[in-house]
């Protein structure tokens, strides 16, 4: 085995050891009618140690991202002889997402602006963008990784 195959598990290990531990660190989040028991992971890292947190680990997850890619696509082309840019460009898209929703979170106040006591602000804006472009292209890249799968010859 190569030494980056450990790579994946590796970033899986950082991505969720970011997020129960901001789920640890963060204090509840009182929003119109109550506290929310389980907020959305941004909600979690807006303010307090979780923004240092999701500041570090997300773009650190990108970043490990970066590196296994490459080497990982080249296999897939080899193993499967053609050439797959779409999912390329959905996994480099989703993690370019993921980085800057990391790099950018939620403005402090964003408890008050669900409340409708202040206005939402362009970090929030540019952060739920980025978490908009996340979220899509990785649901396109399942679906291609999905067709691939069901396409895919068997093996000999």
């Amino acid at each position: 085995m190569r030494p980056i195959a450990c790579l994946p598990p590796c970033i899986l290990l950082v991505a969720s050891t970011a997020i129960a531990a901001a789920y640890a660190l963060s204090p509840p989040v009182s929003l119109v009618g109550g506290r929310v028991v389980t907020p959305p992971i941004s909600l979690l890292m807006y303010d307090g140690p979780g923004r240092t947190l999701g500041q570090v680990a997300f773009p650190a997850v990108s970043l490990l991202f970066g590196c296994v890619a490459p080497a990982f696509f080249r296999d897939l082309r080899r193993v499967t002889g053609a050439a797959h840019p779409g999912l390329v460009a959905t996994s480099a898209a989703a993690f370019a997402g993921l980085a800057v929703v990391g790099a950018v979170p939620l403005q402090r106040d964003v408890p008050a602006v669900m409340r409708g006591e202040a206005r939402l602000g362009a970090d929030s804006v540019l952060h739920q963008s980025a978490a908009a472009v996340f979220f899509a292209a990785a649901i396109a890249h399942m679906a291609l990784w999905m067709r691939l799968c069901v396409t895919a010859p068997p093996a000999s």
